[in-house]
């Protein structure tokens, strides 16, 4: 998995903030993760999955968009609807 630093999440031409995350772990190890992030400018929030699991199966598919949920409950807000599309060669969910 790439370091975290070069898939920043941006706004207003700057860095958003991670507001909370929420992470499932497997027993073989392999982890899905979703982050949520929010702009200090503009108050805008953006979401980002990442999985360790070089697999992608649309079933996991709804653990994400649960994961999602969940993480926006920690940082006290509520979640839009979103699909989840896995972009394989970097591991990352993205939410439209």
């Amino acid at each position: 998995m790439t370091s975290d630093a070069s898939y920043e999440m941006t706004c207003c031409d700057q860095n958003m903030a991670e507001l909370a995350n929420a992470e499932r772990t497997t027993e073989s190890g392999w982890f899905q993760r979703v982050r949520i992030y929010g702009c200090s400018v503009c108050g805008c929030f953006k979401s980002r999955g990442e999985s360790s699991d070089p697999g992608w199966v649309g079933a996991k598919a709804q653990l994400f968009l649960d994961l999602r949920c969940e993480a926006y409950q920690q940082a006290g807000l509520e979640a839009d609807p979103a699909i989840a599309v896995f972009d394989s060669a970097r591991r990352l969910v993205l939410f439209a």
